[in-house]
């Protein structure tokens, strides 16, 4: 079993898309729990489906779980 480990920024983030990509970074090819997983799904889908988190998660990671308390918003996806 492996030891659970934290990760910590030793960088500063200018703006939500670099804080996407160290996300990104941090998460390729591992298991993946998303909390907040529908966070703003109605902007992104149907036409901006590239920027929304979780699918992006979803191409990069070994495996991905989202989680939401959205229900509504996590029907729509």
């Amino acid at each position: 079993m492996q030891e659970n480990r934290v990760v910590n920024l030793e960088r500063s983030l200018r703006s939500s898309s670099d804080v996407r990509l160290w996300i990104e970074e941090v998460c390729k090819s591992k298991r993946v729990l998303n909390v907040g997983a529908s966070g703003g799904v109605e902007y992104y889908l149907p036409n901006n489906k590239s920027q929304w988190l979780q699918d992006r998660l979803l191409k990069i990671c070994k495996s991905v779980v989202g989680l939401d308390i959205d229900e509504e918003s996590v029907t729509r996806q």
